[in-house]
């Protein structure tokens, strides 16, 4: 009897112990949080038990990826990953930027959103980070685990709780279903950094906003036996003057108690609390404090909680539930947020998806193109499973963008290249959306207004269609020092282009788009005829009345609009052009002109290729090719054909001179260079430029002063110019200083500073 008692007080004993429950309760506090993968690390070394997680902001995250069946070596490699960096950021992976929906290149530094509702509202960003790169991201990352739990956070692999802030309601909001990505994206939006997401009726921010320690969470839902916190910030940190994202905390956060109640479990709090909110790069700093807390108390949880999981049966349940999993594959896409008519034509844009279900990779470009479309402001995606059929719907909540937009910009420079930029765009929604837009660009060197429209269409595939009258010019006789104040003044040339285009657009993957489209306009040139010329003298003038059409292929994935660090690009265009010419003397040169009115042909194919994929280290060797071939009548006079000619031009200096002697109408010309990442942003370009022409027309003075043309053997006429630029890039644009050296010519070096985009509208005559 007495053995028979014996064994039943073990059986019962060891029901208990086996009965103990541990919950784990994680508090926000940015990259702090990364000490929780050091306390897990330490508690499953140690084979405590996590029974149940609950956390705030950061601590939502490691304790969602725990949920989902994440090691912590796993967590590690995740945030020292490019991904996560890129995330964190706000950067979109190059290969992901669809091209095609891009809008044309502009001095642009701020964009100014307004809607058009009963008064003119203006809206501010609310993000400085846009938040749809990690948004995809968590559902990614979550989507396959939360359809393993069918929704409901007690499936988990590890019973899930987190915390987000209803700003609306002013109260703290605790998910406990739905989706799993959601509610972390939710419980992590940090204000001003990242977007809210939207909710029932509000908006939910970042859950440290009310409750940064849900320990009311763990005790109301779970009611474990033993509760170990983890506390990485406090309601009195004083923020420094750099660090924004604390004083933000400060200025929105209540105080939370990170209190455990007597005998219920014990706190656990790194040393962190120095390190700066956004201070990723310390991150193994911050798990190692993490880990070495959690060790120093091990003592006192190995005493208050008796029973053990070794890491096999750990590693048991974790497989168990990954097995669960059901692989991404969508079949199908729910778009919300949208009147009928937009909606339809967002729909449209997925018209080939019901052909065959796509795989993650097939559905993240979809995503992507519909994040480059000017339409559309937000979108937030999420998926569901359908046991059924075994497929994922993808729902995006989409928001349209705002009806109307201004743009300011332009570049301030040490030369007389300093202009203003302004563009103001309005959109009209429906199934065929329509984009209205007009810009200037004001200074002394170049005055230029364009007005545009552009729309997209769906069926039978997706196209564009666009139109646009501009005026450009170009003043290159204006007085033009460099830094040390060394007048290169060229008293060459003035010219204006007046015209309309028309374009269709087709796309070409990610990266790559075709366009097709007529033009005509009327070009004018002014310039002296003789280099002797006095201020009263008249100047030459040729009128080009012109009509073409042209068919150009362009594929890009460079980074930045004027000075790129990585990726490539190719541009191949060819073009017909037929015009009539008007020639009016001036009163600077004897020689007179046979005629005064000629109709002529031209025809161009160009290649411009720039590739910045080779590197090593903090260096990359960028290598450009350029290759022109065209046929040109000869024009009235010298001047008219060499300034109708196309030029080497592949630097935002060389843009804004005549650049007389790298113009030909058959030329190969490239660069080499070696591209030093100095520190972060700003970087070191070191480059030579070479240009071989076939056969080159010089144009020389006689003895009167006349400029004539002189045309020398094939293969002759060979340049070089070299740049150092060191270059920072902001968000207004890029700060330059830029020094040219050319072996040959009056001035051998040039120098010009510049902050902004050295950037002008595209015309027929020059890519720019």
């Amino acid at each position: 009897m007495k053995k028979i008692l014996i064994l039943f007080a073990l059986i019962i004993s060891s029901t208990i112990l086996n009965a103990q429950k541990v919950g784990i309760v994680l508090s926000g506090g940015g990259a702090k949080g990364l000490a929780h993968i050091g306390v897990i690390k330490a508690l499953e070394e140690n084979s405590i038990p996590i029974d149940y997680v609950t956390g705030t902001s950061m601590g939502s995250i490691v304790g969602a990826l725990y949920s989902i069946g994440y090691t912590t070596d796993e967590m590690v490699a995740l945030f020292h990953s490019k991904d996560f960096s890129m995330w964190l950021n706000g950067e979109t992976d190059i290969s992901l930027k669809y091209f095609f929906m891009q809008e044309d290149l502009s001095a642009e530094w701020l964009r100014l959103r307004l809607n058009r509702d009963t008064v003119v509202k203006a809206y501010l960003p609310t993000g400085i980070v846009a938040g749809y790169q990690m948004d995809f991201a968590f559902m990614q990352i979550m989507g396959r685990g939360e359809a393993a739990a069918n929704y409901n956070f007690d499936s988990l692999m590890v019973p899930f709780r987190c915390a987000a802030s209803d700003i609306y309601a002013k109260k703290s909001v605790i998910f406990k279903n739905g989706n799993l990505s959601k509610a972390v994206r939710s419980s992590m939006a940090i204000p001003l950094y990242f977007k809210p997401v939207k909710y029932e009726q509000g908006l939910l921010y970042d859950g440290g906003i009310y409750n940064n320690f849900p320990i009311d969470a763990m005790e109301n839902d779970f009611n474990p036996d033993y509760i170990i916190g983890v506390q990485v910030s406090d309601n009195n940190e004083n923020p420094s003057e750099d660090d924004l994202m604390m004083q933000i905390f400060n200025m929105t956060m209540d105080r939370s108690d990170y209190s455990i109640p007597e005998g219920k479990g014990l706190m656990i709090v790194p040393d962190v609390l120095s390190i700066s909110t956004l201070d990723f790069s310390k991150a193994d700093e911050i798990i190692l404090k993490g880990y070495v807390a959690a060790m120093e108390k091990m003592p006192q949880i190995l005493e208050a909680v008796n029973r053990r999981v070794d890491s096999t049966e750990v590693h048991l349940k974790r497989e168990e539930f990954k097995s669960k999993m059901p692989e991404f594959q969508f079949d199908n896409v729910n778009i919300t947020g949208l009147k009928r008519a937009h909606s339809k034509y967002v729909t449209g844009l997925f018209r080939r998806w019901s052909n065959a279900p796509r795989d993650l990779d097939a559905t993240r470009r979809y995503f992507y193109r519909l994040i480059a479309d000017p339409t559309l402001d937000k979108l937030y995606p999420s998926s569901t499973y359908e046991p059924q059929s075994g497929y994922y719907s993808l729902n995006l909540d989409v928001t349209r963008s705002k009806n109307i937009s201004a743009k300011i910009g332009g570049t301030i420079s040490s030369s007389s290249t300093s202009e203003m930029f302004l563009e103001l765009e309005h959109l009209f929604f429906g199934q065929i959306p329509i984009r209205f837009w007009g810009n200037g660009y004001f200074g002394r060197f170049y005055n230029a207004g364009k007005v545009a429209m552009r729309s997209y269409f769906t069926y039978p595939t997706l196209f564009y269609l666009e139109g646009g009258l501009q005026l450009d010019r170009w003043n290159y006789m204006e007085a033009d020092p460099d830094i040390r104040f060394i007048d290169t003044r060229n008293a060459m040339m003035i010219k204006q282009d007046g015209g309309f285009y028309a374009n269709l657009g087709l796309p070409l993957g990610m990266s790559g788009k075709v366009t097709i489209g007529p033009a005509m306009g009327v070009y004018k040139q002014q310039y002296y005829l003789n280099k002797e010329f006095r201020s009263t003298d008249r100047l030459d003038k040729s009128l080009l009345e012109y009509g073409g059409a042209h068919i150009t292929y362009e594929r890009t994935t460079l980074d930045n609009r004027m000075y790129p660090t990585k990726g490539s690009e190719v541009f191949v265009r060819a073009k017909v052009t037929s015009l009539t010419e008007k020639f009016s003397q001036g009163t600077s040169a004897e020689q007179l002109v046979s005629s005064d009115t000629k109709s002529n042909y031209f025809w161009d194919v160009t290649l411009d290729y720039k590739n910045y994929a080779l590197h090593r280290g903090r260096v990359t060797f960028p290598i450009t090719l350029e290759c022109n071939f065209s046929r040109h009548d000869t024009l009235c006079n010298s001047m008219a054909d060499l300034l109708a000619t196309n030029a080497y031009r592949p630097t935002p200096y060389t843009q804004t001179v005549i650049f007389e002697d790298f113009r030909s109408k058959k030329y190969v010309a490239g660069s080499v260079g070696m591209l030093f990442r100095v520190y972060s942003n700003l970087h070191l370009l070191l480059d030579g430029h070479v240009f071989q022409p076939y056969q080159k027309d010089f144009l020389i003075a006689d003895d009167n002063g006349d400029y004539r043309t002189e045309r020398r053997d094939a293969f002759s006429g060979r340049e070089f110019f070299f740049n150092a630029t060191l270059f920072y890039n902001t968000f207004i644009g890029p700060m330059a200083l830029n020094i040219r050296y050319m072996p040959h010519g009056s001035s051998h070096f040039y120098f010009m500073f510049n902050i902004g985009y050295m950037i002008f509208n595209k015309n027929w005559w020059d890519r720019n």
